[in-house]
């Protein structure tokens, strides 16, 4: 007896949605800035353990050295000791180094079981799986000034793009939030049909929403005083993460 089909579109203030594609975007780039960042942590901590793993080998190979020719001098003063030519106090010297060798040895290899199993993590590996020889690359010469390091630090550290997009998109959502006291709008074609009375009718209407009401300002007030303290918030924490950046490549330098 009777049908309506009625299409309607909400159209926001001009500006508004702009704003929210921008910050959508911004989003979108967190996201990728998070993940550099995870990629450098992870090749930082490799680069560490592995130097690790190639100091302990090399200590390893030290120590093992050190112990062979301990013993060669054991036995010439135990030889020596044996005929008259050696004092006691010469044999009893070299067994102690050589004590020393023993328990240095177990302490070296300890440090090479705890790299490699930490290179294994950081690769994924399994535990079954061994770390072969590897080369280390050579710091390149002469190093960079402190000063460009610093500066391309600045400028293509993934944490600090990442910190001062915040700040950008806390300056979006506060402008967003403002324009919230603006009406959006309303448009719609509507088609009515009604068999009985043989009559079918097409209208177009048009409305505004009125979100300034008394009910809703306060709302919409609290929303934009988050907004500038969570803008607040995010500069100091963009400073400090500068700092931090800063502290940590004037130590490595």
């Amino acid at each position: 007896m009777y049908a309506n089909i009625e299409l309607m579109q909400m159209v926001p203030f001009p500006g508004k949605l702009s704003a929210r594609r921008t910050i959508a975007e911004l989003l979108s780039e967190h996201a990728h800035h998070d993940h550099m960042e995870k990629v450098l942590v992870v090749i930082a901590e490799l680069k560490s353990a592995l130097a690790m793993l190639r100091f302990a080998r090399e200590s390893h190979e030290v120590n093992e050295a050190n112990g062979e020719l301990l013993r060669k001098i054991l036995r010439t003063a135990e030889t020596a000791y044996s005929v008259g030519k050696a004092s006691q106090q010469e044999v009893l010297k070299t067994n102690i180094e050589l004590g020393k060798i023993s328990i240095n040895e177990g302490k070296i290899r300890e440090q090479i079981i705890t790299a490699e199993s930490k290179a294994r993590a950081l690769l994924s590996r399994p535990a079954s799986t061994p770390i072969g020889h590897f080369g280390m690359e050579d710091l390149p010469a002469p190093l960079p000034m402190l000063d460009q390091l610093l500066a391309f630090a600045h400028a293509n550290r993934p944490m600090l793009i990442h910190d001062s997009l915040n700040i950008l998109e806390k300056a979006l959502t506060v402008g967003l939030m403002r324009k919230e006291y603006l009406p959006d709008f309303k448009f719609s074609f509507e088609y009515v049909r009604m068999p009985v009375l043989m009559e079918n009718r097409w209208s177009v209407s048009a409305g505004i929403t009125l979100p300034f009401a008394p009910w809703t300002l306060s709302k919409a007030t609290s929303r934009v005083q988050e907004a500038e303290a969570d803008q607040l918030m995010f500069s100091s924490m963009y400073a400090a993460s500068k700092n931090t950046v800063e502290t940590q490549i004037r130590s490595g330098y």
